[in-house]
């Protein structure tokens, strides 16, 4: 989601350059290869770096990038007048007639009953088919059906008409097909609400579609019918010949007026260009050409035939029927058989070629045609399938024995008779016009001859290696039976490609018949070429269209008879064009002499709290830079757009200029558009006029400051947002609050005491039970845990007691005497006794005082021994006599030989000597003071702690104390620090929280304990949840307060909100700091905490309330990562919203950042953007049942539908926005929604670490984008299927076989993408989804697998799970899907929340459909699982560490916003890491960076060469070119590489051609030549070694991804192996030794 666009330049761009708008209509068919690499040719990444790499140098090979475009100003002029009226839309070719057709049917389905067809009529089934084609690409959310005449034909009932036309909104046929249909009644002229008729000059005399409109249309209309449909013309050429009045009768007969832009005409002309007319002249040849040697042997072997022998003649006397009698009888007479009939067309045909391309062209024809026959009878090819085999051996022997031994000659310079004059003048033409760039289309009118061109072109050594030849024949039915003729040398299913290669380079000439005429798209060409001389002013008028590219030529070629013959019909059709282009010129002329003169516009608008001063000539640069400054989008053009309109000034020949500017769709509707104030003489200065009031409209609106300059962050602080300013990521805040002090206090003035019950249980069973009195009300801990050792733990329990009045807690204050001196007699004070705390038994104060006095003092361990039992309990602490430290446990009695004193042998007989003594067994006093935490790992191993020791009775004293009393005495400063951290928490619910009103203590202590502070529990879950919670709620806010701003607005401003820096600064301002817990307990420096210190260290550092602000500086101050800051407000927010949902998480958001927004309730700024969406919208959404079906919700605010679906480049309906704010607030809710779920997981909570791996892999653009392509529904559909009834009926003929048919119902997926409204002049957003989902069908299986598993993610009993789970990182990366895939899945969500007014239950649904959360549930399923192997297999808790990827980076603006990739990771040592490694969730380049340690990842990119067969399409690399969306499965034959150094008998072998050859492709093809395409190659290097080298790259982040995964593969294989090393050497070694 971008915050703000680029800064690009504005200038020159105010207008599309004609270069590039010439190919508009191109575009319908091209698309680009994006991606834009800038140099060097190798480039090294190194993680930790940069996060992001970029490409090396662009790759030679790719195609280029289309340029952007958008619906021109005259497009606009004709789609608004179709809306008003029937009209003949009356463009030039290329002008992009077929875009505004497309911008009506849109606009039609958007406003017509459901019910209701377009039906789109094309002449031919080349025309309808390309146009399928294109509507089926640009209009994927509805369902299209193409009509063939020949499928037609046979539907004979309604029930089948019906079933095919269900669900079907526009149909695409030709003229017959419908006139057929109404014909029968099979479909009805009111269902239809728009009729396109595409080459609507053809409406005249019996054409069908004169015949629709005279037999169903008018008298629908004569009858008053208003059900007829709207009807839209198509033409380039409204007359189709010279005749006056020939317009107006077409206009009558299609009822609709023939209109060509008028209003901006001026700009038609400019993207029009007109070619260069030329006539090339060449000498025809002398009388009738002689036949060849090979027809001359032909004619001969023909004149000697005999008919009793033609297999049709013998065929008729072997049936003895008067029929065949009568059969043969004619045969006989007349010499006719079909055999005869096609021998007689085949020299016809060869005579025609002779005279007009030459010899070799007449030579190889013949050859040609024994070469398909012989296919045909030998592998029994489709062609001619029509005769028997004996008509094909009979005519093959008498073709065959007339060429055998025959060889075709070569073409060479030094024999120009092999060809036609006319060839070699056409062969000179086009070399003279050869440029590198060059582009040619020939026409001539048989399609023998379009077949042999080619081949001469092929062949000949002028042309081979310049042209790369494709041919275009027609496409239909009579078309296709034509190739069952034996003169037929092509078939029209072999060139589907040719035009496409025309289109993207890879062919440079297109030789057609007249098909090509009219209406097919074909790229704009640099020459066109009449072979043969255009029948008429129609054809003339259409062929000259093709040639659009400046400075082409259009060229006829005559002979000088031809020129005579016709001189007085090409005279005046050369007079009447002439007279047309000057025309056309003297309007460009007037435009361009009207725009030269001086006109000045001088208004000014000052702004007076900065002077900034706006002018007419400013506002144009100050416009382009705003829309510069908006949102950026690869398929959207952000420049304004303007459109002009004529009017009449004072007198006739003066004329008045006004303009309109329309702003990019990320402005709000009502600001889009703007016109000038007056008119004017010049277009120039009117769109001054118009930019000034676009420029003042922003300006009261608030999208421009009152410098005149966008909001952007760094420019507009005052209306943005002050600044961030970059603080430090380690700053100094106030120390931690010091609760006793309060406590103190309160001593002096308190007449009574709380206490707290403590109770110790030992599992079950109660161990000790003691209370601490307190002059306050105290809040209680919740139960926390003390560690005595490795095998013991108390949990402790906390409960209100009696109060306790100031003057008996004398008693107290001994008894915590008594305490504090059995374990900590040096740390107590000799000299004062006023605790803060007092702590006695839980009993009244006489029993307290008798047990305090009893308990004092120690006795020798022999008198201990003689007077009291044996149970441990019942004893106290041992220690020498003279001291008491060491002290130890006692544990029991033992006799035995005292050890000796020293190591002397005389002292061991001494001690022999003596006998046994009494002894005490005892275990070891533990120095641990901190018993919050468990043992350290280090020291569970030391045996000082665990080894029973035995001490000489006579040498010790034993305290009367019991030991459990001293064991309590150990744990008062845990206690204390219990307390301590609640009283702290309770202070800042108090004061700095008190507008919140927390309830729970122990969830606000959680939020303000960091994990360094190893307290039972820290803020990086919570931190996590408000997180998510303060952006979602930030997000509303902000589209509320600011409805006229764009999503580059609101990002940058939510940004600054959430920005650690801002939420850090924040903190410290309302006095967080000082609560916030960042030190561990240990104890070590624990003191008793005495009243008089307390009080007096307060005195001493001025750390009263009141007097806090002036003692500040005084105070000691602490560092603090601005991180842990930020993290803390988050966490507290996120405690607000476990509380009382989001209304209290908005007062916790307020105390912090109050000054930030006007933080409403959230159901207050819904119902505002609810109520700012409007009832009913005057577009509505084709198929809306089915696409409100796939999100899952019904809206009751459709136009929030449609916004959602709006893609920033559709800027048609000047009413309607983008998603993009919808996205902006959709992002935010789905981050919010994954985390609340992965929050409240349960049963166990997920550790923070493994909740931020989760969620990355849920809501990233890529995962998102391939739920969007597999979200779909299903709609009804029927095909018709024909089949033969009875194929084994010998008595039936072919045709009534051929009769039967069967309807079958089917089901179409309509997916959520193809709802997306887009720019619909450019193609390339469609091919963009289309090669995306192509991809995607290729890497279905990999991303499946990588989600789900082998096994469906299946769960054993045993808790393994069965597949091998790796989150598919580089699948999803390889399918190069764009972002609108993830943008329309975040802006339905959006939609939904402000459509349901805030029901995320709503907005789950649509997520559960999509898919998210099932895979959220699987995925906590496999945690929980793992979380349960890593606790069997003793991972242990540890201590908590930081391990940083190494492509951890902050933001380049310097505010600290976290990133989800390279963030931090804080976690248990190896348990999160273990879990994430384990679930395969980790982004390879992180897991990479992990496995480096401490080394650097180094990522170097480099184009390699792929090579590509052409002969089988296999390349070298076929993942890459899957991943390339089927573009390594593309015929690129035309791009071969041809070695220059070809051997000279190499090439004249292939250009001869014997008639024995069969292997030989008529194309001439050479198998083994290969294409070469650049890819990229990735070597990932950890520090200076090289781990893996990767290559077949198709786009940056795919090849970075595959690479680093690889390497991460080998790393893991290579300690794998080397563990497996070390296992078979110690087998070995045990093995030897055995």
């Amino acid at each position: 989601m971008s915050s703000r666009g680029d800064n690009a330049s504005w200038s020159g761009a105010e207008e599309d350059s004609s270069d590039s708008s010439s190919t508009q209509n191109d575009d319908v068919e091209s698309h680009k290869e994006s991606n834009s690499s800038p140099d060097p040719e190798e480039v090294v990444i190194e993680d930790g770096a940069a996060p992001e790499v970029e490409c090396p140098s662009t790759d030679p090979t790719a195609e280029k990038e289309p340029p952007l475009l958008r619906p021109r100003s005259y497009q606009l002029e004709m789609l608004e007048k179709s809306l008003e009226e029937n009209i003949i839309v009356a463009m030039e070719t290329g002008s992009g007639k077929t875009h505004v057709a497309i911008l009506r049917i849109r606009a039609e389905l958007e406003r017509c009953p459901t019910d209701k067809l377009i039906w789109f009529l094309a002449p031919t089934l080349a025309l309808c088919e390309q146009q399928y084609g294109v509507l089926c690409l640009h209009i994927p959310s509805v369902q299209t059906r193409f009509l063939r005449g020949e499928e037609v034909e046979l539907w004979t009932e309604q029930s089948i008409w019906d079933a095919v036309l269900k669900n079907i909104r526009i149909v695409v046929s030709t003229p017959k097909v419908l006139l057929d249909g109404l014909t029968h009644a099979f479909v009805r002229l009111a269902s239809i609400a728009l009729l396109v008729v595409d080459e609507a000059h053809h409406c005249t005399k019996g054409h069908p579609v004169n015949k629709i409109m005279t037999d169903f249309y008018h008298p629908a209309r004569k009858k008053g019918d208003e059900r007829v449909p709207h009807i839209l013309g198509l033409t380039a050429s409204p007359v189709i010949n010279a005749k006056d009045g020939g317009l107006e009768e077409i206009e009558s007969n299609i009822n609709a007026i023939s209109k060509t832009p008028k209003q901006n005409y001026e700009e038609l002309l400019k993207f029009v260009h007109k070619p260069v007319l030329r006539n090339q002249s060449y000498e025809p040849s002398n009388g009738r050409p002689s036949p060849t040697s090979l027809f001359q042997r032909l004619l001969s072997a023909i004149s000697k035939l005999d008919i009793r022998e033609d297999p049709y003649v013998m065929g008729l006397r072997s049936r003895d029927d008067p029929f065949s009698r009568d059969k043969l009888e004619k045969a006989i007479r007349t010499r006719r058989t079909p055999a005869r009939e096609q021998l007689h067309k085949l020299c016809l045909k060869g005579m025609h070629i002779l005279s007009e391309l030459g010899d070799w062209a007449a030579d190889l024809f013949l050859l040609r045609i024994i070469r398909k026959l012989r296919a045909s009878v030998v592998a029994k090819d489709k062609a001619l399938a029509h005769w028997n085999d004996p008509q094909k051996n009979y005519l093959l022997g008498i073709l065959t024995d007339a060429a055998r031994g025959f060889r075709l000659s070569k073409l060479s310079h030094a024999d120009p008779t092999s060809m036609s004059s006319k060839v070699n003048r056409f062969i000179d033409l086009l070399v003279q016009e050869r440029t590198p760039s060059f582009a040619g289309l020939v026409f001539i009118e048989q399609r023998v001859d379009v077949a042999l061109l080619a081949e001469i072109l092929s062949r000949h050594p002028r042309t081979k290696k310049l042209f790369r030849c494709g041919t275009f024949i027609g496409t239909s039915s009579s078309s296709y039976h034509k190739t069952m003729n034996l003169t037929e040398l092509l078939d029209p299913r072999d060139q589907k490609s040719n035009l496409d290669d025309l289109r993207g380079g890879k062919k440079n000439l297109i030789i057609s018949t007249s098909v090509l005429d009219e209406g097919i798209d074909v790229s704009a060409c640099h020459i066109v070429i009449c072979f043969n001389p255009p029948p008429n002013l129609k054809t003339f008028i259409q062929r000259r269209g093709r040639a659009r590219r400046k400075e082409s030529k259009y060229v006829m070629m005559m002979h000088p008879e031809e020129i005579t013959a016709k001189q007085r019909d090409w005279d005046s059709l050369e007079a009447r064009m002439k007279a047309k282009y000057m025309n056309e010129m003297r309007q460009l002329e007037e435009w361009q002499e009207r725009e030269g003169q001086k006109e000045e516009y001088k208004a000014r608008f000052e702004i007076e709290a900065t002077g900034a001063l706006l002018t007419p000539d400013d506002a144009v640069p100050h416009l382009h830079h705003f829309c510069q400054v908006l949102p950026a989008d690869p398929y959207v053009n952000r420049q304004p757009e303007f459109r002009a309109s004529k009017s009449e000034g004072t007198s006739q020949t003066e004329v008045r200029i006004s303009a309109d500017v329309t702003l990019p769709t990320a402005v709000p509707s009502h600001l889009r558009c703007s016109s000038s104030r007056y008119t004017w003489k010049t277009e120039r200065t009117a769109k001054k006029d118009a930019c000034f009031e676009a420029m003042l409209a922003l300006h009261k609106a608030g999208l421009i400051n009152d410098h005149l300059l966008p909001l952007l962050p760094r420019r507009a602080p005052d209306v943005l947002g002050e600044k961030i300013t970059h603080i430090a990521a380690i700053v100094e805040v106030a120390p931690l609050l010091n609760p006793w002090i309060d406590v103190a206090r309160q001593i002096t003035d308190s007449e009574s005491f709380s206490s707290s019950v403590l109770t110790f249980w030992a599992g079950e069973e109660e161990h000790t039970k003691m209370r601490m009195l307190l002059p306050i009300q105290s809040p209680m801990p919740v139960d926390f845990n003390l560690f005595w050792n490795t095998s013991t733990k108390w949990r402790v329990t906390c409960e209100p007691g009696p109060s306790v009045a100031s003057m008996t807690v004398e008693s107290a204050l001994k008894s915590t005497e008594l305490l504090l001196q059995s374990v900590f007699p040096s740390r107590l004070k000799t000299d004062q006794q006023d605790y803060v705390a007092h702590f006695m038994l839980d009993s009244d104060m006489a029993s307290n005082t008798h047990w305090a006095v009893s308990s004092r003092g120690s006795r020798p361990a022999t008198d201990v021994h003689q007077s009291e039992s044996d149970i441990p309990s019942h004893h106290g602490l041992v220690h020498p006599i003279k001291v008491l430290r060491p002290a130890y446990m006692f544990k029991g009695w033992s006799m035995r030989i005292p050890k000796p004193k020293d190591g002397t042998p005389e002292a061991a007989q001494e001690a022999e000597a003596q006998g046994e003594q009494l002894h005490i067994d005892v275990l070891r006093w533990p120095k641990r003071v901190d018993l919050l935490h468990p043992v350290p790992e280090q020291q569970k191993l030391h045996e000082t702690y665990s080894r029973t020791k035995h001490l000489l009775a006579e040498e010790y004293m034993i305290e009367n104390l019991p030991l459990k009393y001293s064991q309590f005495a150990l744990c008062i400063p845990s206690i204390l620090r219990r307390y301590e951290v609640y009283l702290i928490a309770e202070r800042l619910c108090k004061t700095v929280l008190a507008p919140v009103g927390f309830q729970d203590l122990s969830l606000v202590l959680t939020a303000i304990s960091a994990s360094s502070a190893r307290e039972e529990s820290n803020y990086q879950r919570l931190e996590f949840l408000g997180d998510s919670i303060l952006k979602m709620c930030t997000s509303v806010q902000l589209m509320g307060e600011h409805t006229n701003w764009h999503e580059g607005y609101l990002s940058s401003r939510k940004d600054q909100i959430v920005a650690n820096s801002r939420l850090a600064r924040a903190a410290i301002n309302v006095g967080l700091d000082k609560f916030i817990i960042t030190q561990s307990f240990t104890g070590r420096k624990w003191r008793p905490l005495y009243v008089s210190d307390l009080l007096n260290a307060e005195a001493e550092a001025g750390y009263k309330e009141e007097e806090e602000g002036v003692h500040s500086k005084q105070r000691r101050r602490r560092e603090m990562s601005t991180k842990v800051l930020a993290d803390v407000v988050e966490a507290l927010i996120g405690v607000a919203f476990l509380e009382g949902g989001f209304p209290k998480a908005l007062s916790c958001i307020r105390t912090f950042l109050g000054e930030d927004i006007s933080w409403q309730p959230l159901s207050n700024r819904l119902d505002q953007l609810y109520d700012l969406t409007p009832p009913t919208t005057t577009s509505s959404i084709p198929n809306i049942k089915e696409l409100e079906d796939i999100i899952g919700h019904t809206f009751t605010r459709k136009a929030l539908l449609l916004e959602a679906l709006t893609h920033p480049s559709y800027n048609i309906d000047t009413k309607v926005v983008s998603y993009q704010r919808l996205e902006f607030l959709g992002d935010s809710l789905l981050d919010q929604i994954v985390v609340n779920h992965l929050f409240n997981a349960g049963p166990t909570e997920i550790e923070h670490f493994d909740m931020h791996l989760m969620r990355t892999v849920l809501v990233n653009a890529d995962f998102l984008a391939f739920l969007c392509v597999e979200c779909f529904t299903t709609q009804s559909r029927v095909d018709i299927h024909h089949h033969s009834i009875d194929p084994d009926s010998s008595s039936m003929s072919m045709s009534t076989r051929n009769m039967g048919f069967r309807a079958r119902e089917s089901s179409r997926r309509m997916y959520l993408w193809q709802f997306m409204r887009c720019d619909n002049t450019s193609s390339r957003i469609h091919l963009a989804q289309k090669e995306c989902v192509g991809r995607c069908e290729v890497l279905r299986g990999k991303i499946l697998e990588g989600l789900y598993g082998n096994n469906n993610g299946n769960i054993t009993e045993d808790g393994s799970v069965k597949d091998n789970r790796r989150y598919p990182w580089t699948a999803l990366a390889g399918l190069q899907a764009d972002k609108f895939f993830s943008d329309i899945v975040e802006s339905v969500l959006g939609a939904i929340y402000i459509d349901t007014r805030g029901d995320l239950g709503a907005c789950e649904s649509f997520l559960e459909k999509l898919g998210v959360l099932p895979y959220l549930r699987r995925l906590l399923r496999l945690a929980e699982v793992e979380a349960g192997t890593s606790t069997s297999t003793g991972t242990g808790t540890g201590t908590r560490t930081e391990v940083e990827t190494s492509t951890e980076t902050e933001t380049g603006t310097g505010t600290g916003t976290k990133t989800e990739k390279g963030m931090k990771m804080e976690m248990g040592t190896e348990k999160g890491m273990k879990i994430g490694m384990k679930m395969g969730l980790f982004h390879p380049r992180e897991e990479l960076g992990i496995l480096a340690g401490r080394e650097k990842v180094k990522y170097i990119l480099s184009w390699e060469t792929k090579t590509k067969n052409n002969k089988n399409g296999e390349s070298a690399d076929g993942n890459a070119d899957a991943l390339a969306g089927g573009r390594g499965a593309r015929d690129d034959s035309s791009n071969r590489v041809k070695d220059e150094d070809d051997d000279e008998d190499d090439e004249e072998e292939e250009e001869e051609e014997m008639i024995d050859d069969e292997t030989n492709d008529f194309e001439g093809m050479r198998e083994g030549e290969v294409n070469k395409k650049k890819c990229l190659e990735c070597l990932v290097k950890i520090g200076d070694e090289e781990i893996v080298r990767v290559g077949g790259g198709v786009s940056k982040v795919e090849v970075l991804t595959r690479a680093a995964e690889e390497a991460v593969r080998v790393i893991l294989l290579s300690s794998a192996r080397g563990k497996a090393g070390v296992d078979a050497g110690s087998g070995g070694a045990a093995d030897s030794e055995g």
